[in-house]
């Protein structure tokens, strides 16, 4: 038995043990053993998405604290939305406003 070592993707060690006389190349090996990893594990890790500029939690609250002192009624969260767009430059999801107007209205 010969032992066969060769590091795989991302720093993984594929070692495969097989028989001296059994014609088997270590490079056919190695082809077979990349085919069978998911291709989640060949695939590069991409590049992080634009991260919010602004603090948009904070500046959101005033902006409800604001309304809520003018005694209006509270636009629903896509509207709150699409002001964050408009004043902030980035458009939070609207089941991230809600959370934050559930703890605000509590």
């Amino acid at each position: 038995m010969a032992k066969k070592q060769q590091h795989g993707p991302r720093g993984i060690d594929i070692l495969a043990w097989m028989p001296r006389d059994a014609g088997v190349t270590q490079d056919s090996v190695i082809k077979v053993l990349r085919s069978a990893l998911p291709a989640a594990a060949r695939r590069k890790r991409r590049k992080p998405g634009p991260r919010p500029t602004a603090d948009w939690k904070n500046r959101l609250t005033q902006h409800v604290r604001c309304l809520q002192g003018s005694e209006t009624q509270i636009p629903t969260a896509a509207k709150l939305a699409q002001w964050c767009g408009a004043n902030l430059g980035y458009t939070p999801d609207v089941s991230e406003i809600n959370k934050l107007l559930r703890t605000l209205l509590d």
